[in-house]
């Protein structure tokens, strides 16, 4: 039997969070919505039926450690960085971003085994500049994301992120988004 009560507890926890992220359309927001999807409806089944399948219940743990640990790294980066000012954080929104996907990337490199050498040290490289960057508040566009990309992508052939599986859930479940 799944339980969804800390999966409830957290949002209510955040709801201040989550809904300015809302609010302002924010991208990290965005990228996690496939996510906040997929695990709403297993809430909801869950709730409606006194038992749901096995398969559902994977789905719904991992998701919900996933999405406590992106979070976490938006709100920490939020707090740390920019001082919880919205305004300071929308202008490096998207380096953000693209550090809670190198999270994502390294641990599903890790959980295939194949986190270690040039990609691993591409990645924390990659990580440790675009947060310098951040934190010294200095100049930033885009293609300091498009140049890690070019060099990220030739390691990443049949990788997918747990936001593009979540992506996948979502469609096989035919989720609308909400």
């Amino acid at each position: 039997m799944i339980d969804t009560k800390d999966y409830r507890a957290y949002l209510k926890q955040n709801r201040e969070w989550l809904q300015m992220l809302k609010a302002n359309q924010s991208i990290v927001y965005e990228r996690l919505e496939d996510v906040f999807n997929v695990l709403e409806d297993i809430d909801e089944r869950a709730a409606k039926y006194a038992k749901i399948e096995e398969e559902y219940e994977v789905i719904f743990e991992a998701g919900f450690l996933y999405l406590h640990k992106q979070l976490e790294t938006a709100k920490t980066i939020y707090s740390a960085y920019f001082h919880n000012d919205y305004f300071a954080f929308r202008r490096y929104e998207k380096a953000v971003n693209y550090l809670l996907y190198l999270d994502d990337l390294e641990d599903v490199l890790d959980e295939k085994e194949k986190f270690h050498g040039e990609i691993k040290d591409l990645i924390r490289n990659t990580y440790e500049k675009i947060e310098n960057i951040i934190a010294a508040g200095g100049f930033y566009d885009d293609s300091v994301l498009d140049e890690s990309d070019v060099v990220l992508l030739p390691y990443l052939k049949g990788i997918l992120t747990t936001i593009e599986v979540y992506a996948l859930v979502a469609e096989e479940m035919e989720i609308q988004l909400k």
